[in-house]
């Protein structure tokens, strides 16, 4: 298990990183303290599973051994790749190499890297603009594939040799997904939404190839206009396969589907899937995200949420997603205010969840001074409805709940959701509590999320975590937190709660903490292995280094 969230937010994030503060406390048993050979100020990694260690500035690069901190070894960019200086560098430890790359020098120089021992296995001035950002390496091919604004070149992942090129897609990536039993790949292009791109040839398409000889099986374009977020310039494009595998379904302005096998559009729904996000008033420009589900595949069934233009009603549509069929519309949530961020399907019911923590972005504009939030917060009025999954008719709804409404879990029958003061146990069929918990006894403040383990959920909330059994409610554990983590982290069944001051090891079974470590000033990098067994620290400008074993 590898995941990271933002509390309440259910946002899943790549790696564990911060810059923070040179270490005041730390009661993690040391392994090894170490010490790179330059200032270590660029790149400063390790290996997911820890171990090699990376240490870089823009000119030179020190790989040690992550198992005992020895320099493996180190070098000058100049010796190793007849650079002088760097402007961007990329780890790859899949594929064994650091990608450095000059932009200086009047055509763009991108030299790759083995760092097993230091050589220059390539370089290229071939592709100008390029940066780590459009590489993917496909080990199965042991190829990197490089994005390019006319297409797509595949490269020899030791030699730097051109495996084949591709110009039949023009448009920024969006995502890709790479298939290993058939060897494809496929990839989601798009339209940024700009006055140049309307004038540059630049489509939304999808496109499917051959990975390892780079024949198109084929291209579609799908409608739709992709904005993208507006402080953190994410496109906002969604898709997901159909639980058959047999067709790519694309929520854009609506809901889109294509058979796999062939590119052919299988059908399509308009939909106002909105929420009238954005506005512009007194200089300024905000948006809301997070606010309405993603559609829920469940079987041959796809359910959809939509906001309806006409008044404020909230509409939630049944369709086949093999034919596009609409089975049903259910036209019974109301409310200009009322969001619905999630959608779960149990025991026969689909169950939306009205309200949640949502992402609020904006931009100021004040005398020639732009300004950028991106802010979390709480958006209600909250509870839940849920709905007959055959005939589309609301079976029940819950009481509103007090001050928010957390995610929602299910099991087989039933849910479990909490409010701003009680954790709630509900039969699915009825709505009605098995068990109703007063969780301000708890003393660890307001609820922000759940987490379900072993027969028990865990409730993250302000100022600690309390943990209940799920048969019947009784409290497992409270662990009161002092300055409560704003994120959790697990790693490997191991479980991490961070705030800007702290680093705390908390095994969720017990309720008991593992380990801490704190901060004082300076400036500091560190990052937990995938198993999160081990801690490494990195201290900018110093050269230092350091591994900690968490649990």
């Amino acid at each position: 298990m590898y995941l990271s969230r933002k509390l309440s937010s259910l946002v899943l994030v790549a790696a564990l990183w911060t810059s923070t503060a040179t270490s005041q406390k730390i009661t993690f048993p040391l392994v090894w303290k170490s010490k790179s050979d330059n200032k270590t100020n660029f790149l400063t990694t390790c290996a997911t599973d820890g171990g090699e260690v990376v240490a870089t500035t823009k000119k030179q690069i020190c790989v040690l051994n992550g198992s005992d901190g020895k320099i493996v070894w180190s070098g000058d960019l100049e010796k190793i790749a007849g650079m002088t200086d760097s402007d961007y560098q990329r780890y790859m430890e899949d594929a064994g190499v650091i990608f450095v790359f000059n932009k200086r020098r009047g055509a763009d120089q991108m030299t790759c890297i083995d760092t097993k021992t230091g050589k220059a296995l390539w370089t290229s001035e071939k592709y100008e603009g390029v940066t780590g950002g459009n590489l993917i390496y496909l080990p199965e091919l042991s190829a990197f594939g490089i994005y390019l604004k006319e297409g797509m070149d595949m490269l020899d992942a030791r030699t730097g040799k051109l495996k084949w090129s591709i110009s039949r897609f023009s448009g920024a990536i969006a995502k890709s997904m790479y298939f290993t039993d058939t060897k494809e790949l496929l990839l989601l292009n798009y339209r940024p939404v700009s006055l140049k791109s309307f004038f540059s040839g630049f489509k939304n398409q999808l496109m499917l190839l051959n990975a390892e000889t780079g024949e198109v099986k084929w291209t579609t374009e799908y409608k739709g206009v992709v904005e993208s977020k507006i402080v953190t310039k994410d496109p906002v494009v969604s898709w997901q396969l159909a639980q058959g595998k047999d067709k790519i379904l694309i929520e854009l302005d609506g809901l889109q589907v294509f058979d796999l096998k062939t590119g052919t559009s299988v059908w399509s729904e308009d939909l106002n899937m909105s929420l009238d996000k954005g506005h512009l008033l007194f200089n300024s420009e905000v948006q809301v995200y997070n606010a309405i589900a993603e559609p829920l595949v469940n079987g041959n069934d796809v359910y959809i949420v939509e906001f309806s233009p006409k008044g404020h009603q909230k509409v939630l549509k049944k369709f086949d997603v093999n034919t596009g069929k609409l089975i049903w519309t259910n036209e019974e949530i109301d409310g200009r205010k009322t969001i619905i961020p999630a959608l779960v399907c149990v025991n026969g019911m689909v169950v939306a969840q009205i309200g949640g923590y949502v992402n609020r972005q904006s931009i100021e504009h004040n005398n020639g001074v732009i300004t950028s939030k991106s802010k979390w917060e709480w958006e209600g009025p909250f509870g839940l409805k849920a709905f007959d999954a055959e005939t589309g008719k609301m079976a029940w709804e819950s009481e509103k709940f007090k001050g928010l409404v957390t995610n929602l879990l299910a099991d087989e029958s039933n849910l479990y959701v909490a409010s701003e003061e009680c954790f709630f146990k509900l039969n699915s069929k009825t709505g009605v509590p098995l068990y109703t918990i007063k969780h301000k006894a708890a003393k660890v403040g307001e609820p922000r999320e759940l987490l379900a383990f072993n027969n028990k959920i865990a409730v993250l909330s302000q100022d600690g975590v309390c943990a209940y059994n799920t048969q019947d409610g009784t409290t497992a554990y409270t662990a009161q937190i002092e300055d409560m983590k704003e994120e959790y982290y697990a790693y490997g069944g191991f479980y991490f709660l961070k705030s800007k001051t702290d680093l705390i090891g908390f095994d969720f079974n017990t309720g008991k903490t593992t380990g801490t470590f704190e901060f004082e000033r300076g400036e500091l990098k560190w990052k937990l292995t995938k198993d999160g067994k081990f801690l490494y620290l990195f201290s900018k400008g110093e050269g230092d280094i350091a591994k900690y074993k968490t649990n």
